[in-house]
């Protein structure tokens, strides 16, 4: 007999319709105890009762009424009240997509468990507990449950595809090639092709993956999924040509997104079409967005005019975006090194918005390069002031204080900072360089030690803790490791080059330090103290015009020991060299 449930004395209201299904569903199933009284006898109460079922239908129907009116915590309260009642696997899958939806994977795996042990068979089921372990970067176990349903349902096309998909997306491309190939002959199509090029593409067998594209894209011309990843192979290959016209027939969809415009403006830049690139831009929907992202493509292809010409006729519209005349102070200063321009362009970004803090700290570096000191000072204690969470000012306070000999206020400075970002890489390199400035070498290898246990690849550490090394002439051998390392990093860098040079210098070993040190003053050709470095080798070398030609390169650089240089040149005179 099923057991009566009594109606709730005082439920929340629910629509018109929900509250007639009840009343029907209660007229089916209720019974009334008492007898119809005489017509002249006053009324008695009626008591309703419901049975499971129709208990469970009302809470699933106030939950989907709550649902709608967008209260989800009262559904999620009616939804479980009907899961006391009736705990079928339905309830407990529409369970685990409310969970789902308010964002908590754990409790929609509790659900589907729980689902899954009365319907082993349902692979939704399956599928939907695949997800939520995804949801979660917990790749392992959701192939793990894909694995499982497959053992029992060998050759499934749906699981085998989305396991193949999950183990592109997480670089197991041999697992998912493996996994593809599981698939019965008669499943394969289009969606198995299309992961077997992804497949093959990560494995570095661009080649095939363009000939399984480039096939299916003339099987489903209308496929832009196929079009782009078959453009973005053709880049990667570097077949510029190829992948322009590709792109092309993407846009002839029509709305495709910004994304399409700014591969076509990064190809033609790599193939140096820079007219050709600007023209596409300009074709493009001109957003401000976009403009950005494409002054962004300009610059780091190396053509930042081109980024300019984007940029400013955006910054002469009223109400115009802070952004970019932040972009255009950028570029101001980054690409030709215009410090009182790019002040200019962040003069008008307002104090107050959100580019405020950024704007604030970049002033106060212009104007502490165009020696505007009172002015930088000012700024950057009002920096220190507003914006705390910025480090900038206090390592812009640093430079103020070294740059008037104050190099204790300039330690401290950066100690104080080091109190709120202890970790902070650039800090603490600005510390030792300041130990080293105030004369203190052993102190200052101590503290590039520091970033070198938490950054091991940090090229500038690894080179300042290798030159100190050499010039201090200790343990040479580890100081060519270090700089050896920091040159693996930074392969063009002139002042890694000086110091490959001084420690060969160091070792006795003339010709290689000869070798490397042409290499840096090619690459820094203004360096004064790698000119020194350029005179002392070739002096050793009895290369006197070279030595002659090294320190006079030196002083005309501005070296900060003109006196120094200037010694070495007259022992060269007294040397009758």
């Amino acid at each position: 007999m099923t057991r009566p449930i009594a109606t709730p004395t005082a439920p929340r209201p629910a629509t018109a319709a929900l509250l007639l299904f009840f009343l029907v569903i209660v007229a089916g199933c209720a019974a009334r105890e008492t007898a119809p009284p005489p017509a002249q006898a006053p009324m008695q109460p009626v008591t309703w009762t419901l049975t499971r079922d129709a208990a469970a239908a009302y809470y699933f129907l106030l939950y989907m009424d709550e649902l709608r009116q967008g209260n989800p915590e009262q559904a999620e309260r009616a939804l479980y009240t009907a899961l006391e009642i009736d705990p079928s696997p339905s309830l407990h899958a529409e369970a685990a997509d409310l969970q789902w939806r308010m964002g908590r994977p754990a409790k929609t795996r509790e659900h589907l468990q729980k689902a899954l042990k009365d319907s082993p068979g349902d692979r939704l089921l399956v599928m939907r507990l695949a997800d939520s372990y995804l949801a979660e970067r917990r790749i392992d176990d959701a192939l793990t449950t894909l694995e499982l349903w497959l053992k029992d349902n060998p050759g499934d096309p749906t699981a085998i595809l989305r396991m193949a998909d999950i183990q592109i997306e997480t670089r197991r491309f041999a697992q998912a090639a493996q996994t593809l190939q599981t698939l019965p002959r008669e499943a394969r199509g289009p969606e198995s092709r299309y992961l077997e090029a992804k497949a093959q593409a990560g494995l570095g067998n661009h080649r095939r993956s363009i000939e399984i594209l480039s096939a299916l894209s003339r099987e489903y011309p209308d496929n832009i999924l196929y079009l782009a990843e078959l453009a973005y192979q053709y880049e990667i290959t570097k077949d510029y040509p190829a992948a322009e016209r590709t792109y092309i027939r993407i846009l002839e969809f029509g709305e495709v997104g910004d994304e399409i415009w700014l591969r076509l403006i990064a190809i033609n830049l790599k193939l140096n079409n820079v007219e050709r690139a600007l023209d596409m831009a300009r074709e493009a929907p001109q957003s401000t967005e976009f403009l950005m992202e494409a002054a962004r493509t300009f610059i780091a292809e190396g053509f930042p005019d081109e980024a300019e010409k984007l940029l400013s006729p955006l910054s002469d519209a009223p109400g115009s975006d802070p952004r970019v005349h932040f972009y255009l102070a950028l570029l101001a200063f980054d690409g030709r090194g215009d410090a009182q321009k790019a002040l200019e362009h962040l003069e008008r970004i307002p104090p107050d918005g959100e580019m405020a803090s950024r704007a604030t700290s970049f002033k106060a570096h212009m104007l502490f390069l165009l020696k505007r000191f009172d002015e930088a000072r000012e700024l950057v204690a009002t920096g220190k002031r507003d914006f705390p969470e910025v480090r900038d000012f206090w390592e812009i306070e640093s430079w103020l204080h070294e740059e008037a000999g104050q190099y204790d206020e300039a330690r401290l400075a950066i100690e104080e900072a080091l109190t709120l970002w202890p970790d902070d890489t650039r800090l603490i390199y600005r510390l030792g360089v300041l130990q080293h400035l105030m004369g203190d070498d052993d102190a200052a290898i101590e503290t590039m030690e520091q970033i070198i246990a938490i950054e091991p690849d940090n090229a500038e550490a690894l080179n300042f803790v290798g030159y100190l090394l050499a010039d201090m002439g200790r343990d040479l051998d580890r100081a060519l490791v270090l700089i050896e390392e920091a040159l693996e990093q930074k392969p063009d860098s002139g002042h890694i080059l000086d110091s490959l040079a001084w420690v060969h210098y160091r070792r006795g070993d003339l010709a290689k330090a000869w070798d490397a040190i042409l290499l840096a003053v090619e690459k820094t050709p203004e360096d004064p103290t790698i000119w020194e470095h350029y005179g002392d080798i070739a002096r050793a070398k009895g290369r006197v015009e070279s030595a002659r030609r090294g320190y006079r390169k030196a002083l005309e650089f501005g070296h900060k020991k003109p006196d120094e240089v200037r010694a070495k040149l007259d022992a060269l005179k007294k040397e009758g060299r």
